[in-house]
């Protein structure tokens, strides 16, 4: 093995499927926590705009693939994409792409 080497991990990810599981009580509760923080209460506008590009990005690569296929990311980056979604979830209307106001997000 080579010194000073780094082996690095790639993690399947589908930005369509949920981060946990939907089928135990668990999974939907930690989804739900996921996506209502307060702390998205105190998000600058530009995160919320970065978060949003993000996600955008995600979509268009996952647009591509078909049931069952994964794009393969590294664990940071799947953590960096989630996070996003989190905050888009909150903070970004579904249907309009609107921004909600601070007062309105969960």
């Amino acid at each position: 093995m080579l010194e000073g080497s780094k082996v690095v991990e790639l993690v399947p990810f589908n930005l369509n499927e949920p981060e946990y599981t939907q089928s135990t009580f668990s999974g939907r509760f930690m989804t739900l926590l996921r996506s209502q923080n307060p702390l998205n209460f105190f998000l600058p506008h530009y995160k919320i705009v970065e978060a949003k590009q993000i996600i955008d990005e995600e979509k268009s690569i996952s647009k591509g693939l078909k049931s069952g296929e994964y794009v393969y990311y590294t664990r940071e980056k799947v953590q960096k994409i989630r996070s996003a979604q989190s905050i888009v979830s909150s903070a970004v209307h579904p249907d309009t792409g609107e921004y909600i106001p601070r007062l309105f997000r969960m």
